[in-house]
């Protein structure tokens, strides 16, 4: 019996949470991106600085709790990686809830795709490495990968528009699109191109010439 109506309180503990939010405003990004290529933790850690500093204006007070719509490993992983969350997290001492949002309203949020860890490794992988290059005069990007003692080369055609950094940008892109079946390291002598390759993944990409 005591189970039972301690559960019955929980319910109804978690119903009134659910009944008590009220949507005073709707917050959004800006719609032109501050970068070319805008990380979603970035996107993340400006929605969360904005909403404490509305709620500092209208209340005068910090947040009861902020709410982030993804698993609780993956935010721990952006928390100790991502500088610009680390920095809209400052001082906050309340709070963090992680999960879909228990309001009924909000529901809608979890339907949207939330970043999570990422999978590119920042450490090298037990598995096949790929050399990748470029050509400036000859415009033509190549993936070199060694198949059972033979070397496989891939020629990927540009165009006379691309530059030197972008045919990089090609060929480490293409890398994984073409062996997918099995983990592999991609070795680029483009610093930019790598840097690019890094940031990319579930990123906003503002506009662009090419």
């Amino acid at each position: 019996m005591q189970d039972f109506n301690w559960q019955k309180a929980h319910r109804s503990q978690r119903h009134r949470e659910a009944e008590e939010i009220a949507i005073l405003e709707w917050m959004f990004p800006p719609h032109t991106t501050p970068k070319s290529i805008w990380q979603r933790t970035e996107i993340i850690a400006f929605l969360i600085k904005k909403g404490r500093q509305r709620c500092v204006e209208v209340d005068g007070q910090e947040p009861e709790w902020i709410g982030i719509p993804i698993k609780a490993a993956d935010f721990a992983w952006q928390l100790q990686h991502s500088e610009p969350m680390q920095i809209a997290l400052i001082g906050f001492s309340r709070h963090i809830r992680h999960g879909a949002p228990r309001n009924r309203r909000l529901q809608t949020i979890s339907q949207f795709s939330w970043v999570e860890k990422p999978i590119v490794s920042e450490r090298p992988l037990q598995g096949r490495t790929v050399f990748t290059d470029a050509g400036k005069k000859s415009k033509t990007a190549v993936c070199v990968l060694q198949e059972k003692g033979q070397w496989s080369k891939n020629l990927i055609p540009g165009t006379e528009q691309d530059s030197l950094q972008m045919l990089e940008l090609v060929a480490i892109i293409w890398a994984p699109a073409k062996w997918s079946s099995f983990p592999i390291n991609v070795i680029s002598d483009s610093q930019c191109a790598v840097e690019v390759a890094n940031r990319i993944e579930d990123s906003l990409l503002g506009s662009i010439g090419n």
